[in-house]
């Protein structure tokens, strides 16, 4: 009998056996059962869903909460900003009310809801400050011999006419019987403005807007409107030149845009009009001694016009000429406000009072 050999290793095991897991094939109920609970798993992951859902929530709440404080402390900053330059508008220092009129001009670009509120208050303050009194002889003669347009009222004006344009078109700047004295605004946008009887006396709106402006019985005597526009505006009874034994100036209106205006019974004596196109403009019974036409386009009713220039004729059409054409109502300005002198704490406390 043979001796047994060594045992070999691994005897009694089957290959399956001997092969690990890892290497074994896929397959078998163990097996499937497994991938089958792994991929119930993978196809409805609920627990990150949920906390996406809960992050995403917390994030919109937190910028919901940051945006309405951002915005209440900006209508805080808005309103102490309001507060400060009205208590400075007050001032019986001119330095501190013109600042005061610019701190409330950048409050009304930065706050559409202050615009108007700002707008109304800034003509209303124009109006207050340059009202000439009715009730004297001749107002008109005191507004050119007295002194030149306050700063704060130019600095008001320039805001106005620039800054605040659209809103003051909206709400139509009354500047009825208004002394502007020495006011420099060239390039001024005075569309559809009310000036009805203001006197308008050495100042400078060379390139302004006057277009569908009001304008009867105003004095323009002694100012520079060269190249200005006054297409459609009513300017009837006003008087641009100057009459006898008088040492007023003659306004300058070289250049200016006078289509469609009614200048009905003006005085133009002495005015130089040269290049000045006067295309559809109403000159019925106005005062043309000595105009200076020069290069003028003139194809205009004249009807009844006094001293015309040689070589112009009157023509028979008297086509009416529609006033303030696309221009709002006068705006509402509160009743009863007296005009003040500086300071203006008296005016400002009725202002505010009929707004509130």
């Amino acid at each position: 009998m043979a001796a047994p050999g060594p045992r070999r290793r691994g005897r009694g095991i089957t290959r399956a056996q001997r092969t690990p897991l890892s290497r074994r094939p896929a397959g078998g109920a163990d097996s499937r059962n497994a991938r089958d609970l792994q991929g119930r798993r993978g196809a409805h992951p609920i627990g990150p869903r949920i906390v996406s859902a809960l992050t995403t929530l917390t994030a919109m709440f937190a910028l919901l909460i940051s945006g309405l404080s951002l915005r209440v402390t900006e209508e805080g900053q808005l309103t102490n900003r309001f507060s400060t330059a009205i208590e400075q508008l007050g001032s019986e220092k001119p330095d501190t009310r013109v600042g005061a009129i610019y701190a409330l001009g950048e409050l009304a670009l930065d706050s559409d809801e202050d615009r108007p509120v700002i707008t109304d208050l800034l003509i209303d303050f124009v109006r207050a400050k340059t009202q000439m009194d009715g009730a004297q002889a001749d107002p008109a003669k005191i507004c050119r011999e007295g002194d030149a347009t306050p700063r704060d009222v130019v600095a008001a004006l320039r805001l106005l006419l620039f800054d605040l344009t659209d809103a003051q078109r909206v709400h139509r700047a009354d500047l009825r019987q208004a002394c502007l004295k020495e006011v420099d605004l060239p390039g001024a946008d005075l569309t559809c403005v009310d000036m009805d009887g203001a006197v308008v006396y050495a100042s400078i709106f060379v390139g302004a807007s006057f277009a569908r402006a009001s304008l009867p019985d105003a004095q323009l005597e002694g100012s520079e409107f060269n190249e200005a526009d006054f297409t459609g505006a009513l300017v009837n009874d006003a008087y641009l030149g100057t009459a006898e034994n008088t040492d007023v100036a003659t306004a300058d209106l070289r250049g200016a845009n006078l289509r469609d205006a009614d200048f009905s019974r003006a005085s133009f004596a002495g005015v130089d009009l040269s290049g000045a196109d006067l295309t559809r403009t109403v000159l019925t019974g106005a005062d043309m001694r000595d105009v200076v036409i020069g290069g003028g386009s003139l194809p205009t009713y004249v009807d009844d016009a006094r001293n015309l220039p040689q070589g112009v004729e009157g023509t028979l059409s008297r086509a009416p000429v529609p006033p303030h054409r696309g221009c709002p109502g006068r705006s509402a300005s509160p009743p009863g406000c007296p005009k003040t002198e500086t300071p203006v704490l008296g005016w400002l406390d009725c202002w505010l009072e009929k707004w509130s």
